[in-house]
């Protein structure tokens, strides 16, 4: 972590294509606009490469946590992870 924390990037400011965080998502995994590929009802599942897919390319051991349902692998956001843990409930 030590070295993450000294050769990483802060980043200060950030932008979004989008809110909510339905419509932004596919921005953010793929660098596409909320309408681009038919909408965002499906997530990133018809969209280009995802910045995961790209880290799993060179080398990277890809993992996810989560438990906000609308990155649900059903939307394709298990894209790429080596290991991907949905968390919620949605009972």
């Amino acid at each position: 972590m030590h070295r993450l924390w000294q050769e990483g990037a802060n980043l200060t400011t950030a932008f979004t294509g989008s809110m909510p965080t339905q419509f932004a998502f596919p921005g953010v995994f793929t660098s596409s606009l909320p309408l681009d590929y038919g909408g965002y009802n499906r997530g990133i599942e018809d969209r280009p490469i995802s910045f995961v897919e790209t880290l799993k390319e060179v080398g990277y051991q890809t993992v996810a946590f989560t438990n906000a349902a609308s990155l649900m692998p059903y939307y394709g956001y298990d894209r790429g992870f080596d290991q991907y843990f949905f968390m919620g409930d949605l009972a």
